[in-house]
């Protein structure tokens, strides 16, 4: 092992570790000399039918080939 490093989180940010999507970043600060915690949340991902929608309409050249 090169280094190791021990972090502390405190209550408040261990709750916020139980809510689905978030997660816990450190920071270095280099002028307080330690590294800060911020929690940051992610949206679950998208299925497929959510980002390319339900039923998009055939596109016109397709009619058109479809139709030939």
């Amino acid at each position: 092992m090169l280094w190791s490093n021990s972090l502390i989180v405190s209550e408040s940010d261990a709750r916020m570790l139980t809510q689905a999507h978030n997660a816990i970043y450190f920071d270095w600060g280099p002028d307080s000399n330690r590294y800060i915690t911020s929690i940051r949340s992610k949206p679950p991902a998208m299925t497929p039918e959510e980002l390319f929608g339900k039923g998009l309409p055939a596109s016109p050249k397709a009619d058109e080939r479809a139709n030939a």
